[in-house]
């Protein structure tokens, strides 16, 4: 095989390549909603992140295509992370404890 022919091939080879990687990060813009802080996000897209409201701050998660609260109202609650299967942990209640937010809820 000749150098040219094989500059063709390593030519479409990249091309490929650069055409693959290009589609697998292909993304989509979500609007989030005001006030609304995101922390970290997981595989599945769900995110953990913080509400401030008046004095307070609530702990929250994004999760089909809503967020859901953590906290209780006029509790304080900060969402810190969040693993692949949806649980939240942070800090959260009064004195500032330590905190994990099953997916199911509760504590």
């Amino acid at each position: 095989m000749s150098s040219s022919s094989l500059s063709r091939c390593a030519l479409v080879g990249a091309l490929c390549a650069f055409a693959a990687a290009a589609q697998a990060n292909s993304y989509t813009v979500v609007d989030l909603g005001a006030d609304r802080y995101p922390v970290q996000v997981n595989s599945h897209g769900w995110i953990a992140g913080q509400h401030p409201h008046g004095a307070s701050q609530s702990a929250i998660v994004y999760r089909g295509a809503h967020w859901h609260r953590l906290t209780a109202a006029g509790e304080d609650g900060y969402a810190l992370a969040i693993n692949a299967t949806g649980d939240v942990v942070g800090i959260g209640g009064a004195g500032g404890v330590a905190t994990i937010w099953p997916r199911g809820g509760g504590r």
